[in-house]
């Protein structure tokens, strides 16, 4: 990895680690969540294809470890889920692209 790549991957990091925080709060509240997603849903039409670009590949991360067996109770809901959703994006040849 280069150096651009790992301050990339480093600023990735970050952000996630900063999203698990607020989720963490976040999580038995309807109200916080709706707001989340009001946010998403109102910034620009760009950052929410990026933002979504981000989505997928969380689910196919998600789908890989249901793949491998890398769940338990507390996760598997999601992971089944995101394989299910990988198929549907595989038999679609879905592409998000930046623009």
């Amino acid at each position: 990895m280069n150096e651009y790549q790992q301050k990339a991957n480093d600023a990735g990091k970050e952000a996630g680690d900063i999203l698990i925080k607020a989720l963490n709060s976040m999580t038995y509240d309807d109200e916080a969540i709706k707001g989340f997603v009001d946010s998403l849903t109102h910034t620009h039409r760009t950052l929410q294809q990026a933002s979504m670009r981000a989505i997928m590949a969380l689910i196919m991360a998600w789908a890989e470890m249901d793949e491998k067996g890398c769940c338990d109770l507390r996760n598997e809901a999601t992971v089944k889920f995101c394989s299910k959703i990988k198929a549907l994006a595989l038999e679609d040849n879905t592409y998000l692209p930046f623009i």
